[in-house]
Parts: C-alpha cells; structure tokens; sequence
C-alpha cells in the first residue's frame, strides 16, 4: 500500500475519492455538451479545419482543464500543489524525457504497426468491420487537422494538436482521475495504468488502443514521479507535435512517407529500442525525472 500524500480538508468540499472524481465526471460532461452546441453552431461559419482546431482547443480548455482544476480547488486545500502546477521543470527532466522518447520511438511504432493488424476471430467480424470504421473516421478528421502545409498549419497544430492536446489531457487524466486515485490511497501503479486504461478507452480507437494505453502509463509515471504536470505534458505534447511535424514534412515532399514507421520492420531494430530505451530509465530515472517522489 503506498503512503501517498493526503491533503487537508477544503474548507468547500471533503476530498474524498467520491467527491474528486464526481466533480470531475460531472463538470467534465456538463461542458462538453456546451462545447458541442458551440462546435455545432460553427459550421458554415468558418472552414472545417479551422472550425476543428476552435472545438478541440474549447475542448481542451472547458473540457479537460477545467474540471481538473474545478476538482483540485474545491476538495484541496492548495490545489496548485494538487495538481503539480507548481512544481517546476528543471532542464534535466527536459532533457531526459526528449532523450526517452527518442529511444523508445522505434519499440513504439512496431507495437503500433502490431495493433494496426489485429485481427477478431470470424464470429466477430461484424464488430471489427464496425471499429474499423470508426478507426477510419477518426483518421479522416486527422487528415483534415492536419491538411494544412503552410507554414500557419504547421504552427497551428503543433500550438492545438500537441501543446493544447497535451496540456489539457494530462490535466484531466493525470492530475485529475490519476491524482483523484493516488490520493485515496490506491497503489500508485494501480491507479496509474488504470488511468492509462481509460485514457485510451476513452478515444474509442481499438486499432490504436494498446500504445495510447503504454503511451498514457508511461506519462503517468512521468507525472506520479516528478510531482509536476509540466513533466507529462510535455513528453504527450512532443508526442503528438511530433506527428504534426512529420505528416507536414510528408505532405511537403521533405521526407518520404513511411518516416513515422521508422525502424517498426527491423526485430533487431525493435529490440534494441526497447532495450536502450528501459535500461535507460533504470539508469537514470532517478537523477532525471526524481523516482519515487509522491503526489
């Protein structure tokens, strides 16, 4: 059982898991029907890949943020420290998780290649050709987010797609669900994969399931370990930025199509990554993102 700290009772609401993960479901729900009424009254106003980017960056804001902070302030007597807003980012952490990311890349993208190809059995051919579809338009309002090759359409989906996306996300399912669990005593790598299951779940992509899942525990670690939101928002927002850059350089005739597959084809590739990339974080987790420290 991990001893995690326990903050003093607001002088609001009692903080107990109930209350943190009410206020969170509740608000979170509430305004995401508002957005979609805004989202909705968009169209015809403006382009559809802009129209997308204003409903995604009001998601992230109203959506993810705010109950987040919502939650943290009324059930926590200084929700800064509640949420690890105020704890800083040092270069080191920075550094280290750029250098994590890197290494794991090629690990990463066969395990995505792998979740791509998952085949149901025969008798559930019907539900896999209904996901499949739904993995289909997903990827279509992907390709219109990230349609743009100007050099404005670049920015805007690194600033919307990574930075908002990643700040908003980590906001909801790590400082809030993930935080809302840790506090109430829950082993932390209990909570922190079962937010990284929800997390997934949540974007109802099976296809793309299980590395947004790996991809979500290792930004829980990130989160539980630095105490600073800043810590996994900025390895998703690098993540997801990432992707940006590349379709852009794609779409630009830059680099060849095929980039975000790098190294997915080679099993000495693939475990190399996985290899450099784990032993790397034994090595120097510690120095570089603080282990063991609780939120």
């Amino acid at each position: 059982m991990e001893t995690n700290h326990i903050d003093k009772v607001s002088p609001l609401i009692k903080g107990s898991l109930d209350n943190r993960l009410g206020i969170l479901l509740l608000s979170f729900i509430v305004l995401l029907i508002a957005v979609s009424l805004i989202s909705g009254s968009l169209v015809g106003v403006m382009c559809e890949r802009s129209a997308m980017l204003l409903s995604s960056a009001l998601q992230n804001i109203l959506c993810f943020m705010l109950p987040a902070w919502l939650a943290a302030y009324l059930c926590s007597s200084a929700w800064p420290e509640y949420l690890g807003v105020k704890s800083p980012m040092g270069c080191r952490q920075i550094v280290g998780v750029l250098l994590f990311l890197i290494l794991f890349t090629p690990a990463m993208n066969a395990l995505v290649e792998w979740n791509e190809n998952i085949h149901l059995p025969e008798a559930f051919s019907a539900l896999e050709q209904s996901m499949r579809s739904m993995e289909d338009n997903a990827a279509a309002l992907t390709d219109i987010l990230l349609g743009d090759t100007s050099v404005w359409g670049l920015i805007s989906g690194i600033l919307v797609v990574g930075v908002l996306t990643g700040v908003g996300e980590e906001a909801f399912f790590r400082a809030g669900i993930q935080k809302a669990l840790t506090s109430s005593r829950m082993n932390h790598h209990v909570a922190i994969w079962l937010t990284a299951f929800i997390f997934s779940a949540i974007h109802f992509q099976f296809f793309g399931f299980f590395p947004r899942m790996v991809l979500g525990a290792l930004f829980g670690y990130f989160y539980w370990s630095s105490r600073s939101l800043w810590v996994s928002a900025l390895a998703h927002a690098l993540n997801n930025s990432f992707v940006v850059v590349v379709t852009w350089l794609e779409r630009n005739g830059h680099i060849g199509e095929g980039f975000d597959s790098l190294g997915s084809d080679s099993v000495a590739t693939i475990v190399g990554s996985l290899f450099a990339a784990v032993g790397y974080l034994i090595l120097f987790w510690k120095p570089l993102i603080g282990y063991g420290k609780k939120i």
